[in-house]
């Protein structure tokens, strides 16, 4: 009996963590989703090497607004190990939940000091279907490494509360993994809030609380201001946000929506748009919820434990909502990762607390409400399951949040983008173009149609729809960008550099203006002009294969061989098995005499695929032998 007593909380844990691998092991099977993943991983070069010098990089740069380097660090690490292997991001987002998991349980029932508080809690959280697209989405990587820290934290912080001995270790190692976690993702801003949480819990005074919290604060604002820092240098989005004005009715409508969410998780999607307007209905329903929040807080003011969850999720939603302003979504389903762990600890415990009321002794009523909770939890699994396989390709993805938002433009937007990235030009005009029928000013999807345009070699509309983006909003550098590159193709050069420089001012910090216009100059032949060109694109971007390629070619052209092999080889380093690159090296090698070098290259070149003749290799074999021959005797 005491083995089983000892044993049985580790059979509950691996029960769900079996279930739960079950649940989401066709995600193993999954790609890349066009938006973010594209932003965070696939283009984003910082990820695509591994030295000194790119991990100083990421720690000093955000990307698209979002400073999370330990997230890119991560991604980097993969590829460094695996390739561009996307099935290793999903499982080891996998492991990350099922570590989640574990973290979680041992924290509840160390906090609650009932097991089947935090089975119930961590049963939840495995299973939810909200939590599909934060473990289903490889951009979701911040979630879970941030969740996987806090959660490490508390864990930490609890124990700097129980013992005696070496207590100062504990709370040292808590500002650690809060330091790690807001490395991960900016919503840790709100870990100091969570520690008074338990402080709370714990019956600890406030003052004494507050106190021994001013250094993560002091990180907790630091980091706020990184992050709006960051965020306040990005473009503008295709959907703007609510504006300042209409926030907090944005936020208390999100709050409220996704507690009902919680309980009833219907109208799943990857994106929910901002309502169009604040319809008598949507004010009845937050002002309905907003009230019965209050009267629920009422009620559980004197039961610390229930009243703790219902905190945890109102805290850490806010830090959530703080993050999404200016996003074209009101608030996406990843966000609720975090704050649903207050939700599920709540559950959890108020679940405990029927079962134990004096009218529900009876077995008859503790049966049923069990009964109710089992099928419930196999609702929510077959839910889940649904919406894991949502997340198996872009165009189930956005066609799903079509279905259910047919009005919205957006969704149109994003499924228009995954048929141009996947060469289906037809499917991608057709749904640029739905979405400029439900948002005339959609000028990022106007001006995607002007590139689906200028890959079907149809430059002429292609700058009809530049021209139109560009009347809409004269300040979205891109349209200039491509305009110009339209104008490179039919020759109108001085009209491509206007465009070019046009795109420089706005955006300054666009390694690609800088990289097109040294194409231009190399076209004008100013060969120097386009070299620095490229050396200001390299300087904003070391990790672009194809800068280190035309630069080198450049260098070729003036004869600077020497620099053109440096090139070539910074370029090999990005991508060893370019065989193209192996056989311009070679070539530069041979143009500096380094005739053994060059015949290595052409060798490897020739090795995979490039069609070197055999006389280049007879020639350089015979210049190698003349070069080992001993000199004839006069």
């Amino acid at each position: 009996m005491l083995f089983w007593n000892h044993a049985l909380p580790y059979a509950w844990l691996f029960g769900i963590l079996l279930l739960t691998f079950g649940i989401y092991m066709p995600v193993l099977q999954y790609g890349w989703i066009n938006g973010t993943d594209h932003v965070f991983i696939i283009e984003n070069s910082l990820v695509h090497s591994l030295s000194m010098n790119s991990v100083l990089d990421i720690f000093l740069s955000t990307v698209n607004g979002s400073y999370q380097p330990l997230t890119f660090l991560s991604y980097a690490v993969e590829i460094s190990l695996t390739g561009d292997s996307y099935h290793t991001m999903h499982l080891v987002n996998l492991l990350l939940h099922l570590l989640n998991i574990i973290i979680l349980f041992s924290l509840l029932r160390i906090m609650s000091n009932k097991l089947y508080v935090a089975v119930i809690a961590a049963l939840l959280f495995a299973i939810h279907p909200m939590n599909a697209e934060t473990v289903s989405w490889m951009s979701s990587r911040g979630q879970l490494l941030c969740a996987f820290f806090i959660l490490i934290g508390l864990l930490s912080y609890l124990q700097y509360l129980k013992v005696e001995v070496r207590k100062q270790r504990y709370i040292r190692l808590s500002v650690l993994w809060f330091i790690f976690a807001l490395l991960s993702n900016p919503m840790a801003i709100a870990f100091p809030f969570l520690l008074i949480l338990v402080d709370f819990l714990q019956h600890r005074k406030l003052k004494e609380s507050l106190q021994e919290k001013f250094p993560m604060f002091f990180l907790s604002l630091l980091f706020l201001l990184i992050s709006v820092l960051s965020m306040s240098g990005t473009e503008a989005h295709l959907t703007s946000g609510p504006g300042i004005f209409n926030s907090l009715m944005y936020g208390l409508y999100a709050i409220a929506l996704w507690m009902v969410k919680f309980i009833v998780p219907y109208s799943l999607a990857a994106y929910h748009p901002y309502p169009s307007g604040f319809s008598p209905l949507i004010i009845i329903f937050i002002v309905f919820l907003t009230a019965s929040l209050v009267s629920v807080f009422l009620f559980l003011r004197k039961k610390r434990v229930l009243l703790s969850g219902l905190l945890f999720y109102l805290i850490t939603i806010v830090a959530a909502l703080l993050f999404s302003q200016g996003e074209p979504s009101m608030l996406q389903e990843h966000d609720s990762y975090i704050p649903y762990m207050g939700l599920f600890f709540l559950t959890g415990a108020l679940f405990y607390y029927l079962l134990n009321l004096k009218m529900l002794k009876r077995k008859v009523f503790a049966a049923s409400i069990v009964s109710v909770f089992c099928v419930y939890s196999l609702l929510l699994i077959y839910l889940t399951y649904e919406r894991v396989g949502v997340w198996a390709s872009s165009d189930r993805l956005w066609s799903e949040v079509i279905e259910t938002y047919p009005d919205d433009h957006y969704a149109y937007f994003m499924r228009g983008d995954y048929w141009a990235m996947t060469g289906k030009y037809e499917k991608a005009m057709f749904d640029y173009n739905q979405c400029i029928r439900r948002n005339e000013n959609a000028y990022e999807a106007i001006n995607n149609l002007g590139l689906v345009y200028l890959e079907e070699n149809e430059t002429r509309l292609a700058l009809a729809e530049f021209n139109r983006a560009i009347e809409i909003n004269e300040h979205f550098y891109k349209s200039f960008l491509n305009r110009g590159i339209a104008y490179m193709r039919i020759g109108k050069n001085n009209g491509a550099m206007e465009d070019m420089d046009r795109a420089a001012e706005l955006n300054p910090d666009e390694p690609l203006v800088y990289y097109n216009r040294g194409l231009l100059f190399e076209r004008l032949n100013s060969l120097q002009d386009a070299i620095n060109e490229f050396n200001k694109a390299i300087s904003l971007d070391p990790y672009r294969f194809i800068f280190y390629k035309d630069r080198g070619k450049a260098f070729v052209w003036m004869s600077e061989f020497y620099f053109a092999e440096l090139d070539y080889s910074k370029a090999l380093d990005l991508d060893p098995s370019n065989a193209e690159m192996w056989f311009r090296r070679s070539l530069a090698r041979v143009s500096q005499e380094k005739y053994k070098e060059g015949l290595e290259d052409a060798f490897m070149a020739k090795k995979l695929g490039f069609p070197v003749e055999e006389e280049y290799i007879r020639g350089l074999t015979a210049e190698i032998l003349k070069d080992e021959l001993p000199p004839k005797e006069e």
